[in-house]
């Protein structure tokens, strides 16, 4: 719980993939699909807080932006947008087509 309160996404997942090889070692069928649910959970998470990061870094850059950083902002919202999509976080989606305009 702690790894997830601090995004450590990744320790979270190994944690997690390592009780998923116990649970089939020791054919504990429930177990296994509630650490099953538990890893897409957590994939979910980190995608949308990528996806928070991305907009975060976007918004601490803004200021005026000229024709050449306009691509740059496009590929950095394009990220996101895959992000937001993965974790299926409509919100974050309507961020970024706001954003957009």
């Amino acid at each position: 719980e702690q790894l997830l309160e601090d995004r450590h996404y990744e320790r979270a997942i190994d944690q997690v993939n390592h009780c998923i090889m116990c649970f089939e070692w020791a054919e504990a069928k429930t177990e296994l699909v509630v650490a099953n649910a538990l890893l897409r959970q957590i994939e979910i998470s980190r995608s949308a807080n990528h996806g928070d990061e991305i907009i975060e870094n976007i918004a601490a850059q803004l200021k005026p932006v000229y024709p050449k950083e306009f691509d740059v902002f496009q590929e950095m919202l394009r990220e996101a947008s895959s992000a937001f999509h993965i974790a299926e976080d409509e919100a974050g989606l309507e961020m970024v087509r706001r954003m957009r305009r």
